[in-house]
């Protein structure tokens, strides 16, 4: 039967390759292109932090 589940681990795996990648390529077309990947990440970070300690 097939449920449609993923596996955490494997698809955590390949969607950072992909976004490294992704970034890597960018930076070389457009130095100031990883600049909204990195304001993604630290917003990512912060919203982590604020569901654990429920601010949100």
């Amino acid at each position: 039967m097939v449920t449609g589940e993923l596996a955490a681990r494997p698809a955590l795996w390949l969607s950072g390759i992909l976004l490294f990648g992704i970034t890597v390529a960018s930076y070389f077309l457009n130095p100031w292109s990883i600049v909204p990947v990195i304001a993604g990440g630290a917003l990512n970070l912060l919203y982590e932090y604020a569901k654990a300690w429920s601010l949100w």
